[in-house]
């Protein structure tokens, strides 16, 4: 008997998998036929539907393996005896009266991080080696994927840039992320640019976070990340990008823009 439900449950992962594959083989075929168009915005809100769906339960899993590495760092919740504080503790309110007044550690203060508040970017490579590689329909379910675990997780504030020759910011971090973003963002990519300007993204990844971790008012706290999906195909326009990961990690300060 055990063994028949151990036959069973193979074959069910199996079924699984194979349904997966197929799936990602049509999505792969549909974004490999994809035009600039009209047409192609419409599309890509069927195929982020079936993105979200078949990136789900990976999602799920992504989200809890961020839940450990990513730490609440904005206190919400109450807690605590205090002689002060925000709120009264209606536990204590009765020992407070019985003691004639003397415990009078009935309050609560909010001390213990409980929410995340990171400022996410997110960049997607666009060029045109990532179609040739295959690595385009990847790309765009790994976009999907990361999109629906740093929501579900409620990381903060996210934002998604395609790159290739130049940086295009298609979702910003003052908007908050949703189905139809994420079909706007699908649809802008075509995979087509012939180069590659990685010096370029990490200018414009060190300066769109300094200036986000600016207009929130807390340089010293505001926890901020960045995340590449990329072939790492170097181009003849690649740049030198180890400047910029040296300021993007704070071992030097960032000057102005360079005149374009």
């Amino acid at each position: 008997e055990e063994a028949a439900q151990e036959a069973a449950l193979r074959e069910e992962a199996e079924d699984a998998a194979d349904k997966l594959a197929r799936m990602r083989e049509e999505l792969e075929r549909q974004v490999a036929g994809w035009q600039l168009g009209g047409e192609r915005a419409v599309e890509s809100e069927a195929l982020w539907r079936r993105y979200e769906a078949l990136t789900a339960p990976l999602s799920q899993e992504l989200c809890e393996q961020l839940r450990l590495i990513l730490e609440a760092t904005v206190a919400s919740k109450l807690q605590g005896d205090y002689r002060t504080g925000k709120r009264i503790s209606m536990r204590k309110v009765i020992p407070y009266i019985a003691s004639g007044f003397r415990k009078d550690k009935i309050w609560l203060r909010r001390t213990k991080p409980s929410q995340r508040q990171y400022q996410v970017m997110l960049c997607i490579d666009d060029s045109e080696s990532m179609r040739s590689t295959g690595a385009g329909g990847l790309a765009c379910e790994a976009l999907a994927l990361l999109c629906g675990a740093l929501s579900r997780l409620e990381v903060g504030q996210l934002a998604v840039a395609s790159f290739a020759e130049r940086v295009r910011l298609l979702h910003p971090f003052d908007r908050p992320f949703s189905a139809e973003a994420g079909a706007y963002m699908l649809s802008r990519f075509s995979f087509a640019e012939k180069e590659t300007d990685m010096e370029g993204l990490l200018r414009t990844v060190v300066q769109t976070l300094r200036l986000a971790r600016e207009q929130q008012r807390a340089a010293a706290e505001q926890m901020q990340l960045a995340i590449i999906v990329s072939d790492g195909r170097r181009s003849p326009s690649w740049g030198d990008p180890s400047l910029w990961v040296r300021r993007g990690g704070g071992g030097e300060k960032p000057g102005p823009p360079p005149p374009h």
